[in-house]
């Protein structure tokens, strides 16, 4: 068998980039690149939009924020994925951001990092209706004021992410920004600061401006691809 290669252009992901950021008024971008960035290449895309000035990169498990950083990506770094009790020293010696989904979560953090005089950065993850990781929205004011009150913790973001953003039509997704809105006002009420607020990914991206709020979490469109083969093609990737 023969060895294979692809080629990437570039400046087509820059492209894609540019009409991405003109379509969301220029908010801040965190630029997802997990899954070795779609199977463009982790490292060398990560380094591009570096170059580009994205505000930061999500990946989806530790060992891909460690690989970042091995290569000398400074950006702030957000690990997505489920976090174990394990995993939290690296997190911390590789300077990550991570997802913090329950109070359990969060208290094993500071508890870990009070005893090494740490702090780590975390981003409350809230459940709006995907049913996968995260506080039930309703539950959210639990976990949002456990954060406020760790002195090790210091609370970047508050997020959730969308079920089927991908479908302009589904009226889910509007649901479901009501419901991450309310939770997240929880901050205000009890006085505090309110974080960076993030949930739209890349159907949120294209077709919910709602949703755009402080930064947004563009995947799959980077890369030119639409999340679904029936998604209307508002940008020319």
């Amino acid at each position: 068998m023969r060895p294979s290669c692809i080629e990437v252009d570039l400046s087509i992901l820059t492209h894609n980039l540019k009409l991405i950021r003109e379509h969301i008024d220029n908010r801040p971008v965190m630029a997802v690149v997990k899954s070795n960035a779609y199977g463009h290449g982790l490292v060398r895309v990560a380094h591009l939009y570096e170059q580009l000035g994205v505000n930061s990169l999500g990946v989806a498990l530790l060992e891909e924020g460690i690989i970042l950083r091995k290569s000398g990506i400074s950006l702030p770094i957000a690990v997505f994925g489920g976090v174990l009790m394990e995993q939290i020293p690296e997190l911390l010696e590789w300077d990550l951001e991570f997802f913090v989904p329950s109070t359990e979560v969060l208290n094993d953090t500071e508890n870990l990092c009070k005893a090494q005089n740490r702090h780590a950065t975390v981003h409350l993850k809230i459940d709006s209706g995907m049913g996968r990781i995260g506080t039930i929205a309703e539950n959210s004011e639990s976990l949002i004021a456990s954060a406020l009150d760790a002195e090790h913790i210091n609370i970047k973001g508050v997020c959730s992410h969308f079920a089927c953003a991908d479908n302009p039509d589904d009226p889910m997704t509007l649901e479901q920004i009501d419901r991450f809105l309310e939770a997240v006002s929880v901050f205000e009420r009890l006085g505090a600061s309110t974080p960076l607020r993030h949930i739209a990914n890349s159907g949120g991206v294209l077709y919910f401006p709602q949703s755009h709020l402080d930064i947004v979490r563009p995947g799959i469109i980077l890369y030119g691809v639409y999340p679904e083969p029936a998604c209307p093609r508002i940008l020319e990737l």
